[in-house]
């Protein structure tokens, strides 16, 4: 065999070996422990990629390393450098702005960039969502002005983000670098999501001035803490322990990835960035995740704690000591291994799936509405089963509740369920969502399926009725409230309500819902009313149907007729015998 021997010949030492063609370009950059060892399994391989690299394959040269995070890092150069055929990539990463910090300079510049020269700088990112980050970099500033520009003289010539009050002018030379770098330090803590840390600092800060009687800079300093609080806690997933966290999905098909990452940061999600790969055909999953972690983390400036993969890594020491090395600060591998961490890499593995599928289609409309609502809710699990509850009432007359069912998306009308208020008098909406839940709770005790995900016709104060009638029963089932008008969505394990556009497939699937529950309980109000408003003592007599008080009434035309007759009249009427003629008359002499 023509690789055989070359291989045989390979060192039993740490390093990297290229694969090139016959005009000596890079087809493929690998890195191992024994580059013999490595290079020698592709031998017994039986993927077709690796049978296919080593037929197109010319040429193998090898650099020795001093050990495998050298290994590593200069795997990473050469990928970075000569983007190999073979090798997985992050799928047209030039394209993804950063956020730049000029960190080195006397009084930095944070903006957006493409560019990653500078060795110096602190980066932010990849951002796939440009208009994001954008927007992100403009309300930053204003909470903690900063300069965007490349000045970096002091020239007296402020532009005009010093006039809007969006840059505090170090070029006007009158700024003093202490107080600069205080805006610059917490706009790094919040981009590296530290916010519950900077708000924290702020309220000290807030509580010495006040002391102080520096109102008027206590109350700048409120302003900020509030801006913040508006910035971040819209954010609703939130974890037990208060770590920094990434949380890595993978989905695959064919020769395309994504990768999407759930950012948690003092056990809040703070964001999430998807990620398409190329090239993944033929590669095992540990190779994939481990190609991505080299080439994403190499470049960002955002290292967590711990970040959690979806496959153990075989290398895993390797990276972290890689990673270490290049960012002075420990990061932790591993899998999921908690309750919390699992419904967490379920949500990233979704995600990803989502995202590729969106990417392959090109048609938003060929997606599964249900993965949106996954996806947009941050829900742990697809909610196949969906029951909407409403109540109807005027002026706490003829109240009632309904339960509708959508089972895949679709209406399951069979499931339908009214519910006439029995326990709650007068106008009371949240006593009576609670009495329809306790009697949905029955069944639900009795062995009926519970459904993936409840959502009611109302805003904040009917969820909490929902979700507290359901603690109080150890039940824990996702619940959302959605109000009309504005169709603000709120969710029990968040605290701020989510809008989406009117456009969004989640908003309109749960708009049909909520709008079916309202109609199946409006309906049964209305014919609760008609009943009522038509309702005479004809419908209260005992035994008399419809057919039978037809029969009475061409025999005694009005109610005081009836009341006259003897037990003898009525027995004249086909259909009522004694029995019956002694109940009709007991009855209305008792009216």
């Amino acid at each position: 065999m023509k690789w055989e021997e070359k291989f045989n010949n390979l060192p039993d030492h740490p390093g990297v070996y290229i694969f090139k063609d016959e005009s000596g370009r890079f087809l493929y950059v690998g890195k191992a422990s024994s580059l013999r060892k490595r290079v020698k399994s592709y031998l017994s391989s039986t993927s077709p990629k690796i049978k296919n690299l080593l037929a197109k394959a010319k040429e193998l040269d090898f650099i020795l390393t001093s050990n495998p995070v050298e290994a590593l890092l200069l795997e990473f150069n050469f990928i970075k450098q000569y983007r190999p055929r073979y090798n997985i990539m992050l799928r047209d990463d030039k394209k993804y702005p950063y956020i730049k910090v000029t960190i080195h300079e006397p009084f930095p510049s944070i903006y957006l960039t493409r560019d990653l020269r500078d060795k110096e700088a602190k980066y932010f990112g990849p951002y796939t969502n440009a208009k994001a980050a954008r927007t992100t970099l403009r309300l930053l500033r204003k909470i903690f002005p900063f300069k965007t520009c490349r000045k970096t003289k002091i020239d007296g010539k402020p532009c005009l983000n010093f006039y809007l009050g969006r840059c505090p002018g170090p070029c006007r030379g009158e700024v003093e670098r202490q107080e600069y770098m205080k805006n610059i330090e917490r706009a790094i803590s919040f981009l590296e999501g530290k916010t519950k840390s900077l708000i924290k600092l702020l309220q000290e800060e807030m509580e010495k001035k006040a002391e102080n009687l520096e109102f008027e800079e206590a109350a700048r300093i409120r302003d900020q803490i509030r801006a913040m609080e508006k910035l971040v806690f819209k954010q609703g997933i939130t974890t037990v322990e208060e770590k920094d966290r990434d949380i890595l999905g993978l989905a695959l098909h064919k020769n395309r990835g994504m990768v999407s990452i759930l950012k948690i940061r003092e056990g809040r999600l703070i964001g999430e960035e998807n990620l398409p790969l190329k090239g993944v055909n033929g590669w095992m999953s540990e190779e994939i995740i481990s190609s991505f972690i080299l080439q994403y983390y190499s470049q960002t400036s955002s290292i967590p704690e711990e970040i959690i993969i979806p496959i153990d890594l075989p290398e895993k020491d390797t990276l972290q000591k890689y990673l270490k090395e290049k960012h002075g600060k420990k990061v932790k591998f591993h899998t999921a291994n908690t309750k919390e961490l699992e419904d967490l890499l379920k949500i990233a593995t979704t995600n990803a799936q989502f995202k590729l599928l969106e990417e392959e289609t090109g048609k938003v409309k060929e997606i599964d509405p249900l993965l949106y609502l996954q996806r947009d809710l941050n829900l742990p699990q697809v909610p196949y089963i969906i029951e909407g509850y409403d109540i109807s009432q005027l002026k706490g007359g003829e109240a009632v509740g309904s339960k509708v069912v959508f089972e895949k998306g679709v209406p399951r009308k069979d499931a339908y369920r009214r519910y006439k208020i029995k326990e709650v008098r007068g106008i009371d909406d949240y006593g009576m969502m609670k009495e329809v839940i306790k009697r949905r709770i029955r069944r639900l005790k009795e062995g009926e399926i519970p459904p993936d995900l409840i959502l009611v016709d109302g805003g904040r104060g009917q969820l909490n009725v929902v979700k507290e009638t359901l603690w109080e029963e150890g039940l824990n089932i996702p619940v959302v409230g959605l109000a009309k008008g504005e169709e603000k969505i709120y969710l029990s394990w968040r605290r701020y309500p989510l809008l989406l556009p009117r456009s969004s497939p989640t908003l309109k699937l749960l708009m049909r819902i909520r709008d079916e529950a309202h109609r199946f309980a409006h309906s049964y109000h209305l014919h609760l009313r008609k009943k009522r408003t038509t309702h005479s003592l004809w419908d209260e007599l005992p035994g008399v149907g419809e057919k039978l008080k037809k029969e009475l009434q061409k025999h005694f035309p009005t109610i005081e007729a009836l009341k006259s007759a003897t037990e003898e009249d009525l027995i004249k009427v086909k259909g009522i015998g004694i029995k019956k003629a002694k109940n009709i008359l007991e009855t209305l002499r008792g009216k």
